[in-house]
């Protein structure tokens, strides 16, 4: 038998760590993309409201059909009126898109540098609510902040 140096005993330990780096290192490149297209998804309610808008104002030059009962200008009126009571769900879907961007840009931060670990959780369990592919990035974040070698990583940037 071979006598065990020092050097051949932290082999493993080194790879398992460099193996868990490189874990970290490909799901934070998955939180910066993901948090790219959450802010990229803040226009869309704008834009929509914006479409939504002009085709209201068209709706006031158009012809109504015989026999209905609403002339053109109350059919815009209360075309118009529903599409201010949605006002609130795109303001709302624009403030959600953006948390959800700079949440998962810190939280790929945070696994390059091994910091922010509560803060990762977070946006994990925030992305849950993003079916399917933010629910795939947080099990996968999950399943990797998890394991000890990850933990011994996050804990040595402590110090």
């Amino acid at each position: 038998m071979e006598p065990m140096n020092d050097l051949s005993a932290a082999t493993p330990a080194v790879a398992a760590h460099s193996k868990e780096r490189e874990y970290c290192k490909i799901l934070a490149i998955l939180h910066f993309v993901y948090g790219a297209l959450a802010l990229v998804t803040i226009g869309f309610p704008f834009l929509h409201y914006t479409m939504m808008s002009s085709f209201s104002e068209m709706s006031g030059s158009l012809e109504m059909q015989e026999g209905s009962d609403l002339s053109a200008e109350e059919f815009q009126k209360s075309f118009q009126s529903a599409l201010d009571a949605l006002i609130w769900l795109y303001i709302s879907v624009g403030v959600a898109s953006l948390i959800a961007g700079i949440l998962n840009i810190m939280s790929g931060l945070g696994l390059l540098k091994f910091r922010w670990k509560a803060v990762i959780y977070a946006t994990s369990a925030f992305n849950c609510l993003n079916i399917p592919l933010g629910l795939v990035l947080a099990i996968f974040t999950f399943l990797n902040l998890a394991k000890p070698e990850v933990s011994k990583l996050f804990e040595r940037s402590k110090s």
